[in-house]
């Protein structure tokens, strides 16, 4: 099974029959049903998940309260990077 065919599959991005044909594979081979749930576990924890991350206490840069009321046309955008 070609790598990138399988992460297209788990990003929903396989179609026709290359997608027809692993799902069939999919069928009869338990170890590509355990690599493809290890490709997807580790795409999930690669993604957002929603909460809010905060910079370190010592970090140099402001913190997203800080930054708030900044919008992208203000001039002072540069300062509000974060670490």
């Amino acid at each position: 099974m070609n790598p990138i065919e399988l992460l297209d599959y788990a990003l929903g991005r396989l179609d026709g029959p290359r997608r027809e044909r692993l799902e069939r594979e999919l069928e009869f081979n338990p170890t590509l049903v355990n690599r493809l749930n290890r490709v997807i576990d580790n795409l999930g924890r690669l993604l957002d998940d929603g909460q809010r991350r905060y910079p370190p206490a010592e970090c140099p840069y402001p913190s997203p309260e800080a930054v708030e009321g900044i919008r992208p046309d203000d001039e002072d955008v540069g300062s509000a990077n974060s670490c």
